[in-house]
């Protein structure tokens, strides 16, 4: 059936490219990087990649309208991830 050679396909991958290998390597040496990334959102020098991202993507009579909507979007993934 389809759904048997879609769980062989993914027990050959998992093999071949060492998933159990690649998930210990990531707990090894990422498990912070959640808490890095909260933490680099929340600082200046993300307003400032956001900002002139705003003004390289929008209208000048949009960039304030924008830039407020992200910055708003932003504060509620912060609020929720704790930071």
């Amino acid at each position: 059936s389809y759904e048997d050679k879609i769980r062989g396909y993914l027990a050959i991958a998992d093999e071949q490219l060492e998933r159990d290998r690649y998930r210990q390597w990531c707990a090894d040496h990422l498990s912070h990087l959640e808490e890095a990334v909260v933490h680099w959102v929340a600082g200046p020098e993300f307003d400032r990649l956001l900002r002139q991202t705003v003004q390289a993507t929008y209208p000048a009579h949009e960039q304030e309208q924008f830039l407020a909507h992200f910055r708003d979007l932003l504060g509620l993934w912060l609020g929720e991830q704790g930071g």
